[in-house]
């Protein structure tokens, strides 16, 4: 009777053990037996088989199973340099960042995540460069380079996005902030093709080019509302996903650092007005191409910079008590997006997500804070094109830094494989009505090995200029020496047979990171250009690994 007796307490102190432990370290527990389950799944070669679609590549009904899909979580910032503490290692490249930049939270995601040291997105604005992101295409094959179009206006209506192709393989989609841009009404930001759910950031329209401010009028900040957004998102679709194992894909588009910068005193406070400085380099390069400046209009359109913008001509400067201020104002956005990210990061931490989501942080483009001469984004220098970019994903990412060159447009085909999807096919060279195809290379082989062996020894990207009516694009190649341009005539996607340029380039990316001498003109480098004009013509397939 006795025995008996002890057996029963036995099992009731392992019941309340049990209790007491599955309260405390349930979620902690459930995420590492649900890695090894997604890891095991994935060693199997779990696969999907979506068996019904409409005309236009849509959801109709289907037949897959669910059952260790990473979620996926992909944050995109808004004019964005590589302003991290974490790329500071990055100045010799890139000695336009800011030496006292403070990024606690998005430096830690870099220690647990593959950091590219040198990303580069394909064009310089936002429009362009999130929709050729999103749909896997560089952008003479979505033919944007302004912001009046939706990409289904000119890429064509069939053509399926990122966030849609997961939608027609089980995923509820999530699009949160600043998606696509523009986000006009026929487009609409894409709900009902790309997402399930859709919360969108408006237009801002202020007098300043920067304001130091806690609240917008009686309601939080753009951004903090997005935080809002993104937790009570996160919250309910990560209780589906534990219950029914059904994943998701969220796009999280913060506002900040984009002009006008509207940020909280208290990240003002981390850069002291007298520690801040202005560009070293604030003028154009010794032989400008004419077509690499603009009259800086995103910046001189606001109260406290206007009265520039009627005489502003090459070589112009703002006074550098205003340049300060604008680039403390940037410095200080960046560390407020850095925190509301910290806040994210730990949301999902909370729910037991990180274990079993792929987790990405980039930006669609970069800035000139006076670089160059120049202020605001569209140009094809590098400081406008060069951005940061973090991946972590659980079981097959190996934290460390990769030196290989990427592009934004490889993202698109990585998200996808990493979360087990069935591969998109390589474009064909003119995928104009082609619904799915890809012109990135999947950085999985990276991610697993951050210094693979043999990869793409160049980048490309575009940049757009007007003279009076004509348009000229600029092209431009990228490798570990020089960076080449050539501004022709723009004709409808890639030229077929390249003319005489209007202007071109060169940089040596070794001796002048900061683009401060073109050569294009020096005749000791004639050999040097005839190669990389052949390359540059040759286009991004000839790149390929």
């Amino acid at each position: 009777m006795k025995s008996l007796l002890g057996v029963f307490a036995l099992i009731g102190v392992l019941s309340i053990f049990f209790i007491f432990f599955k309260f405390e370290y349930g979620n902690k527990f459930t995420s590492v037996w649900l890695r090894w389950k997604i890891n095991s799944d994935h060693s199997k070669g779990l696969s999907v088989s979506s068996k019904s679609r409409t005309e236009n590549g849509d959801q109709h009904d289907h037949n897959e199973t669910l059952r260790g899909k990473f979620n996926v979580v992909m944050f995109m910032v808004d004019g964005f340099r590589s302003e991290l503490g974490s790329y500071l290692d990055t100045r010799n490249e890139q000695p336009w960042l800011f030496e006292d930049i403070k990024t606690p939270n998005l430096d830690r995601l870099a220690n647990v995540s593959v950091r590219f040291k040198r990303a580069f997105a394909q064009f310089g604005r936002c429009a362009p460069s999130r929709s050729s992101i999103l749909v896997g295409r560089r952008i003479d094959s979505i033919h944007m380079s302004t912001m009046a179009t939706g990409f289904r206006e000119v890429a064509g209506e069939n053509i399926i996005s990122l966030p849609q192709y997961f939608r027609q393989h089980g995923y509820t989609t999530i699009g949160q902030g600043k998606v696509f841009c523009p986000s006009i009404a026929p487009f609409g930001n894409d709900k009902g093709k790309s997402w399930d759910e859709l919360w969108t950031i408006p237009s801002e329209g202020f007098d300043a080019s920067w304001v130091m401010a806690d609240k917008d009028g009686n309601e939080p900040l753009w951004d903090q509302r997005l935080l809002l957004q993104v937790k009570a998102s996160l919250t309910k679709h990560s209780a589906v996903f534990n219950s029914t194992q059904k994943p998701f894909f969220m796009f999280v588009g913060f506002k900040r650092p984009h002009f006008p910068l509207r940020v909280p005193k208290k990240f003002f406070d981390m850069y002291p007005l007298d520690k801040v400085t202005i560009a070293n380099n604030s003028y154009v390069p010794h032989n400008m191409a004419e077509p690499s400046w603009h009259e800086s209009p995103e910046i001189l359109n606001y109260h406290d910079t206007i009265q520039y913008a009627k005489r502003w001509k090459v070589n112009s400067t703002l006074p550098n008590t205003l340049a300060k201020g604008i680039r403390r104002a940037y410095c200080a956005s960046v560390s407020y997006i850095d925190d509301i990210a910290g806040e994210m990061l730990t949301h999902i931490d909370r729910l037991g997500l990180r274990e079993n989501t792929v987790v990405i942080f980039t930006a669609d483009h970069g800035v000139h804070l006076g670089e160059n001469g120049l202020w605001g984004k569209q140009s094809n220098f590098e400081v406008n094109v060069r951005v940061p970019l973090l991946i972590d994903i659980p079981g097959v990412a190996d934290p460390g830094v990769s030196n290989q060159m990427v592009e934004m447009v490889d993202i698109f085909p990585t998200v996808i494989e990493a979360a087990g999807l069935p591969k998109v096919p390589m474009c064909p060279e003119r995928p104009d009505g082609i619904a799915l195809c890809t012109e990135g290379v999947s950085l999985l082989p990276l991610v697993r090995k951050p210094n693979y062996g043999k990869w793409k020894d160049r980048v490309f990207w575009q940049a757009r200029w007007q003279s009076h009516l004509t348009v000229y694009t600029g092209y431009s190649m990228r490798n570990n020496g020089f960076r080449y341009s050539e501004w022709i005539e723009s004709t409808a996607g890639p030229p077929r047979e390249w003319p005489k340029p209007y202007a071109s380039e060169l940089y040596d990316k070794i001796r002048d990171p900061g683009e401060n001498f073109n050569l294009a003109n020096d005749t000791s480098y004639s050999d040097v250009i005839k190669t990389l004009s052949k390359q540059l013509h040759a286009g991004w397939r000839a790149a390929r690994t």
